[in-house]
């Protein structure tokens, strides 16, 4: 009976002993990945890759977009690529924003 006690109080100790151990591990000292290399290393490359993404898709987007336009614009008599200078109209009587 003695001993069975004695059994049980040595992995009780033990497990403390572990329990504590790994807490002090996890705790203190570097962890595989630092702060520091975060805030350093890996986020600014992240953001960088990112930017370097959204502006490809972008670009992709305006030339799209800027294909489309030219189509559209050959229909009404412009070439691809020919813009037409807008030219302001003149004032008409009745036409006017301001207040009469």
């Amino acid at each position: 009976m003695k001993r069975k006690h004695m059994v049980r109080a040595a992995a009780a100790v033990l497990a403390c002993a572990a329990l504590t151990g790994a807490a002090l591990a996890l705790s203190t000292g570097d962890s595989l990945i630092s702060l520091s290399y975060l805030n350093d290393t890996y986020i600014p490359t992240v953001v960088a890759q990112g930017t370097k993404a959204a502006a490809e898709k972008l670009i992709q987007a305006y030339q799209a977009a800027s294909q489309k336009l030219d189509e559209v614009n050959q229909g009404y008599g412009g070439a691809a690529g020919e813009r037409r200078k807008l030219q302001r109209r003149p004032a008409q009587p009745g036409h006017g924003r301001g207040i009469s």
